[in-house]
Formats: structure tokens, sequence, C-alpha cells
């Protein structure tokens, strides 16, 4: 019996292993450990994006390795191509989409819901940044409290 001898009995029960490129069983048991997000993925020139709609694991960077390509999306002409089928199998296989793509999939009406509120990258807010001098007025009145209580 070999060291993988269970991942047949996962390939034949579970059916989107069969379409995933799953060339190395060691694969399979990553995915079942991971939370799959469906989500866009930047391709094309500079100043001329073009976006794929991709399976991917949520930890994995943007460029990185994708389980399924679903679609792509063009934003200047507003033209998305869809694999409706493949969308809905992922999202019952429990694949979280981003708000932008859930978005999309309502708007070329795969999906039924309300749009989600895609937030916007918050900018990071400036400490105070104290003066030198504070510090050094500060950092002696405390030195002088402590002779104080010494006494």
């Amino acid at each position: 019996m070999t060291e993988y001898s269970h991942l047949s009995f996962l390939i034949s029960h579970f059916s989107f292993l069969k379409h995933c490129n799953v060339d190395n069983p060691r694969k399979i048991v990553y995915i079942f450990n991971i939370m799959l997000s469906i989500r866009f993925q930047r391709v094309g020139k500079k100043h001329q994006p073009m976006y794929r709609i991709v399976v991917a694991n949520k930890t994995q960077q943007p460029q990185g390795k994708v389980i399924e390509i679903l679609g792509n999306y063009n934003p200047f002409s507003k033209v998305a191509q869809i694999k409706k089928e493949r969308v809905l199998y992922w999202l019952s296989v429990g694949a979280q989409p981003t708000a932008v793509t859930h978005n999309l999939l309502i708007k070329n009406q795969i999906i039924k819901g309300a749009k989600m509120r895609a937030d916007k990258r918050k900018p990071v807010e400036e400490k105070p940044v104290e003066n030198k001098e504070t510090k050094a007025e500060t950092s002696t009145t405390s030195a002088e409290n402590n002779n104080e209580i010494e006494h």
C-alpha cells in the first residue's frame, strides 16, 4: 500500500480535484487545508490592465499560483467573460469571492444578492512626532522626580 492510497478516495469523492491539474498527490492535501478565494489577478501592459478571474489560496500572493482560471475582465470596455458553471461550482465548494468579484458576478447575473461595499484601503495615519526638546525636558523632570523619591 502506497503512502498516497487514501488520496484516490478523495479524488473519487470530490469531483473538483479531477479538474485541478494535480500532478503531485501532496497538492491534494494542500488544497484541503486552505481557504479558497475567487479574485482578480492583474495581467496586461502598463497603464492597460486586464484582469483574470481566478480561484486561488487566500494567502497566496496576487501573482502567485492559481488553482483555476474562471474568466477575464477588461475594465476599459467593461466586458467580462466568465465560466458560469465553474464559478457556481467553486462557490458551492466554499470559495469566497472578494467584494469586487462578488459585485461583478452580480452584475453579470451569475449570482443573486445585494452588492457588497468594496472598501478602499485606508491611508496609514502618521503618528505625531515629538520634538527632541520635549523629550529632553521629560527625561530631566523624570530624573529629578526619581531623585526626590530616593531622598
